[in-house]
């Protein structure tokens, strides 16, 4: 199999689909893209994103570059399954529900067509990429630009949109930085609400459920848990703000004030909190992206070594 070598052009990724969900769908091309060569030398022709980008974009590579990057891939290549190299013909791999602009992110990389790898890219392109690196077991490839896209991440902190704060959730969580995904699930969960649905979601209407890559598979359960703890905690204190109603006028025999000013300050102190396997996903990430751990007050510090 022979491609010609081509430029490759950069292309923003794809947003999450709570972000395209009200926009109209635009109608396929005529002209499928041309093929990215990424390596001229290659033996594996991948077709991705025909479903998750409603066009597929091909791109050419080593399928040995691939199988030594991931566990995954070298199962799907060389262990038996339909994606294997066919006895004749071209080796094609489809990869439909694959974004096509992460994935090329991702084949850069592997690749060492390093110049191609942005070093400080959106928080969307840092989340597209680290699922599909996640999805394939691989996250470890990216620990090059690590912290550089920490600081995009830290950078984003500021946004309050639900978007914005489910990506920095996710992106916290596989890179192992304990302490802002703990900052950022509680800014995210406890910020939430329960739908008419009865799904969570944020201030501004996007729906938690939707994101397949959000931190745990437990989190979403946490969350409903403590919000559930919360409603019950409203509820009785309702209960016993009607029973005081009779006491209206009584400043200094009618307990409401104190009472609701305890039930705001318990409220604004509930907190997600990160269970032990959580702690130790994140403390493996670490070592996979090379990024610090969280931080740790010594007093040993001041005093200098004992």
């Amino acid at each position: 199999m022979s491609l010609p070598d081509e430029e490759l052009s950069e292309a923003p990724l794809s947003k999450p689909q709570e972000d395209i969900a009200s926009e109209p769908a635009s109608p396929p091309s005529e002209t499928p893209p041309r093929p990215i060569v990424v390596d001229a030398g290659g033996d594996l022709l991948l077709r991705v994103g025909a479903e998750a980008d409603g066009r597929e974009q091909e791109f050419f590579v080593c399928s040995k570059t691939l199988r030594r990057a991931s566990s995954v891939w070298k199962s799907m290549l060389y262990g038996g399954f339909k994606e294997a190299r066919p006895a004749e013909g071209a080796w094609v791999v489809s990869l439909p529900d694959d974004q096509a602009a992460p994935m090329l992110a991702i084949l850069n990389i592997i690749h060492t067509r390093f110049i191609l790898v942005p070093r400080k890219p959106a928080l969307s392109e840092i989340y597209h990429i680290l699922t599909l690196a996640h999805k394939y077991d691989m996250t470890g490839v990216v620990q090059p630009w690590a912290d550089c896209w920490m600081e995009v991440a830290d950078n984003a902190q500021g946004k309050e949109d639900g978007c914005s704060l489910a990506m920095l959730t996710y992106v916290a969580w596989e890179m192992g930085n304990e302490d802002l995904f703990t900052i950022m699930v509680n800014r995210l969960l406890l910020g939430s609400s329960v739908d008419d649905q009865g799904r969570l979601t944020t201030p501004d209407g996007i729906c938690l459920e939707n994101y397949d890559y959000l931190g745990p598979p437990d989190l979403l359960e946490s969350a409903d848990e403590i919000l559930e703890s919360v409603t019950e905690l409203a509820s009785s204190v309702n209960q016993v703000g009607s029973y005081m109603s009779g006491l209206d006028g009584h400043t200094k025999c009618n307990p409401r004030e104190k009472i609701d000013k305890i039930t705001r300050k318990t409220l604004r102190q509930r907190k997600v909190m990160l269970s032990a396997s959580h702690i130790e996903y994140m403390r493996k990430q670490r070592q996979k992206t090379g990024i610090a751990g969280p931080f740790v007050w010594d007093p040993c510090w001041m005093k200098g070594e004992e």
